[in-house]
């Protein structure tokens, strides 16, 4: 059973506990007037303030699912995509270190925002990560962030902040001739987030040589997301799976970045 308010412009749903398959007979029996085509995360322990966030997010037409307890976020956002995060902030200070580290590792994954509700202006007050801006509007979030991010729910392998040099080209000739010299920025079991500004599809493949690896032998990825030039005050490049990394080279890269030996479930 799971505790989520599931809003959306058709109206709102509340309920004390939903289970997914009674939800979704919920929606289809709805008769939504159209497709949604944002959905996103709230997390706030305070019913009033959730009511409060619902009535704020009311004009954007888009659909939110809520959840009161921080703890649950890593086991929500690994199974379903999210085009952003919305935190209300109390609830973030009474969270255990490991939420709060959740958290803050979204922020290189997918659009998020803290929130303050005041009661007694009755104003909420946002606090946006990676932007210019240590503050900005609800409105800003949603329709600059959120609606032009494709969604994707969190990567379930922890990552380390860890450079490996790399040669990096895409599938086309020219750049599998001339790789490109750069870095990763992090590092999983499955795989890396490497620096660039090329404009690499969703989706597509890419081969990649890690200079720091004894095997030379060139490993494939899958480009799973990307992060453009220009597009936040965060480092630009993408997120890569790896395709086929040999076991020689995987213990390798596992012990040089430090990382556990098998992935986390």
């Amino acid at each position: 059973m799971t505790e989520f308010w599931n809003f959306r412009n058709c109206g709102i749903l509340i309920g004390d506990s939903f289970d997914t398959h009674q939800l979704e007979k919920t929606h289809r029996l709805s008769g939504e007037s159209r497709q949604m085509d944002v959905k996103v995360l709230l997390v706030c322990q305070n019913e009033s303030d959730q009511r409060a966030y619902l009535k704020a997010l009311e004009p954007f037409g888009i659909q939110i699912d809520v959840i009161q307890s921080p703890a649950r976020i890593f086991a929500r956002m690994t199974g379903n995509a999210y085009n952003g995060l919305l935190v209300d902030l109390k609830t973030k200070v009474k969270a255990s270190d490991r939420a709060k580290a959740v958290i803050h590792d979204a922020v290189d994954q997918i659009p998020v925002i803290q929130l303050k509700w005041d009661p007694k202006s009755e104003q909420i007050r946002s606090f946006h990560f990676g932007r210019s801006k240590a503050s900005g509007t609800l409105a800003s979030f949603i329709n600059d962030e959120c609606r032009p991010f494709q969604a994707r729910p969190l990567r379930k392998n922890a990552r380390r902040p860890v450079h490996f040099n790399i040669r990096l080209s895409g599938s086309d000739r020219a750049s599998r001739n001339y790789p490109a010299m750069t870095v990763t920025l992090n590092a999983s079991i499955g795989g890396c987030f490497i620096y660039t500004v090329d404009d690499y599809e969703i989706d597509s493949e890419i081969t990649m040589v890690m200079q720091e690896l004894v095997d030379q032998t060139s490993v494939k990825g899958l480009v799973r997301w990307r992060r453009a030039w220009g597009e936040s005050m965060q480092v630009p490049g993408i997120g890569v799976q790896f395709l086929d990394m040999l076991p020689a080279q995987l213990e390798d890269y596992s012990a040089k970045a430090r990382l556990p030996e098998s992935p986390k479930d």
